[in-house]
């Protein structure tokens, strides 16, 4: 859990789509991806998005990323479920975790471990299943993560 004096300067992205609120320092910006892959355009993210990095003030690929929120197509939450967005899922260990104050998963992919840090799955009061993603391990990360709440 944050506590007000690690994250009163910071500030907030509200996503009004999805109902869910984050927030991020100052000194990095939340960018909306248009597509997938490198070539996806990378904008100012809107309060629509159903894809955001929390990076570097930059447009470049993932390289300055810290965090990520993605809307999937998941119906339902479960392991099972979880297992089918991953190339591998025979090397995931996938675990109860609280994200937002509600139940979901934490899962941990071994083949992308110093790539991507974490992944986390939580379905949301409009239904929505969401994919937190933690790329970079830190302390700012995992402050980013606390900070993640839904609004509905």
């Amino acid at each position: 859990k944050t506590t007000t004096s690690e994250t009163v300067d910071w500030k907030t992205y509200t996503n009004t789509t999805m109902s869910y609120s984050v927030k991020y320092p100052g000194i990095l910006k939340v960018w909306e991806s248009t597509g997938e892959g490198p070539l996806s355009t990378r904008v100012a993210a809107t309060a629509s998005a159903r894809s955001i990095a929390i990076r570097e003030d930059t447009k470049n690929d993932n390289v300055n990323a810290v965090f990520s929120l993605n809307g999937t197509s998941l119906s339902t939450l479960s392991v099972e479920t979880i297992k089918t967005e991953f190339v591998y899922p025979d090397n995931l260990a996938v675990v109860s975790y609280s994200v937002g104050g509600l139940s979901g998963y934490k899962v941990t992919d071994s083949i992308t471990t110093g790539v991507v840090s974490d992944f986390y799955f939580v379905k949301s009061s409009t239904a929505e299943v969401i994919e937190l993603v933690v790329l970079k391990n830190s302390d700012t990360a995992a402050l980013i993560l606390a900070s993640f709440k839904f609004t509905k």
